[in-house]
């Protein structure tokens, strides 16, 4: 996976394949640009922490590129497994966590796999993913999967239909960017 310039820095400090993954999730997120869209829940957002979401981050102003990262990396990308996973399942799950917490994607991806469905990806789920003869396959089943629970979020607050559009480019950008990843 090719390593976004901004994240250089940090390659010392994180995997590669966390620094992939957060390459294509901040792309989506406007890495250092500050929104506050007032149909977000989340409020005001810079790196993609929602200051409602992660108060803690912007105790001291807007979150750094490096709090950020130090914030994904413990709490999402240890929850879904990263280091454990395929990349397209890694980068899949990473950028769905983002948007929806990492029990979710978790859940989904326990379903697909026919594993309990705890929403904690531990050893079972590890196992079931690396035995899957297809992961591109599942990444994309887990897509379609997100896509779903979009709709079902514009169903229930239609006031997050200003958001659609934006979130299904976003996973048509994500089903290109593992379809780069085919071995």
């Amino acid at each position: 996976m090719r390593l976004d310039p901004r994240l250089q820095p940090f390659a010392a400090q994180y995997p590669p394949a966390f620094l992939a993954a957060m390459g294509f999730t901040l792309e989506h997120e406007g890495w250092d640009a500050t929104s506050d869209h007032p149909a977000d829940a989340g409020g005001a957002t810079r790196y993609g922490i929602a200051r409602a979401h992660h108060p803690e981050a912007w105790r001291d102003g807007p979150p750094t590129l490096a709090r950020a990262l130090e914030l994904y990396h413990r709490e999402y990308w240890r929850a879904i497994g990263g280091d454990e996973l395929s990349p397209p399942l890694a980068v899949t799950l990473m950028d769905a966590a983002v948007l929806f917490g990492p029990d979710r994607p978790a859940r989904w991806l326990q379903e697909a796999l026919g594993v309990a469905t705890d929403g904690v990806i531990g050893p079972r789920s590890i196992a079931a993913a690396k035995a899957h003869a297809n992961p591109h396959g599942l990444a994309g089943a887990l897509i379609w999967r997100r896509m779903e629970a979009h709709a079902q979020r514009v169903a229930a607050k239609p006031d997050q239909a200003v958001f659609l559009l934006g979130w299904t480019r976003r996973c048509a950008a994500l089903c290109q960017f593992i379809s780069k990843e085919r071995p």
